[in-house]
């Protein structure tokens, strides 16, 4: 089952270590699904999230247990994890209302929710920009208001790579791919 496939992936990504923390930036269950699963493999693991996004979590995972193992964190709020400083940016209504993306500021990546996704397959190289005003129509486009209050903030940080939940990870020409954005 994809349960067991995920866990497996990330035990093989971890290469024996355990995960100090699991940050949840959107609840939608196609991207947390597995976040009970992943706290009875971890349950040494702190869980991050704002408050919007623990209150659907204890909707979606009544039984789940967080006690002891939860951090809220607020708009703008920082972590530290060693070398990595890792920002909390709430981007409400970037399609649900409890969305955040995370910057780390040591490898300038925006880890940003489903901003900057595109519908396509990701194992072969394709044009991003057709894909992306489809998926930027269809996802996120309603809600453009809140999409510039994000675009906002990320010109404010220095960007080198982009990982979307939704589509490749972008690395060069973030120029076009954000401008690609805000004109949708």
């Amino acid at each position: 089952n994809f349960a067991d496939e995920w866990l497996a992936n990330v035990a093989k990504a971890l290469d024996g270590r355990k995960p100090d923390y699991l940050i949840v930036q959107h609840m939608e269950p196609d991207h947390s699904a597995n976040i009970e699963n992943f706290v009875k493999a971890y349950p040494e693991a702190t869980v991050v999230a704002n408050t919007k996004t623990f209150a659907m979590m204890k909707n979606f995972f009544p039984k789940m247990d967080l006690a002891g193992k939860k951090l809220e964190v607020k708009d703008g709020e920082s972590l530290t994890l060693g070398k990595h400083v890792l920002t909390f940016v709430f981007a409400p209504m970037v399609h649900w209302p409890e969305v955040m993306v995370t910057y780390d500021s040591t490898d300038k990546v925006l880890f940003a929710a489903d901003g900057f996704g595109k519908f396509g397959a990701l194992d072969r190289e394709e044009p991003w920009d057709d894909e992306a005003r489809r998926y930027f129509i269809g996802i996120v486009g309603k809600y453009g208001l809140q999409v510039q209050k994000l675009l906002k903030v990320a010109g404010t940080l220095d960007i080198r790579k982009i990982c979307s939940l939704h589509g490749p990870v972008l690395t060069e020409n973030l120029g076009h791919y954000i401008e690609n954005t805000i004109s949708g």
